[in-house]
């Protein structure tokens, strides 16, 4: 067992993504995040214990994807987690990405800013019980 096993917090943290993981929406909730107690969106997954905190980039994501739908007709369609080593926020390395299933999205995800094409991890494991 690792040091961080012993410090699991509620939410889905880059770190709980070692590879891509396909996963599929049970449903969303709007809680009380952070120390600020803020209410925001999470997104719970079949098979998983955590959720993730939707941020206005997956919001964006997740409407490319699906479309501009209710989030209860999101709920059972699939997409990928994954960590990009790229993000860099208050000193952390690593962000929770999201992106189509290959094959299953019904739009492209978006472009980054400058037109540049949304970057994509390997490709994910499946895994009807994610570590997180």
């Amino acid at each position: 067992m690792k040091l961080g096993d012993y410090f699991q917090g509620k939410y889905i943290r880059a770190s709980d993504l070692p590879h891509p993981v396909k996963v599929r929406i049970r449903e969303f909730k709007v809680e009380e995040v952070g120390q600020d107690r803020e209410r925001r969106l999470v997104a719970y997954f079949e098979g998983g214990r955590k959720g993730l905190v939707v941020s206005p980039g997956h919001a964006r994501t997740l409407e490319a994807l699906f479309g501009n739908v209710e989030l209860e007709e999101m709920v059972g369609r699939e997409l990928v987690l994954w960590n990009d080593p790229s993000v860099v926020y208050q000193g952390r390395v690593g962000g929770v990405r999201i992106r189509a299933v290959a094959g299953g999205a019904h739009h492209e995800a978006p472009a980054r800013p400058g037109g540049a094409p949304p970057r994509r991890g390997p490709e994910p494991h499946e895994d009807p019980h994610p570590a997180f």
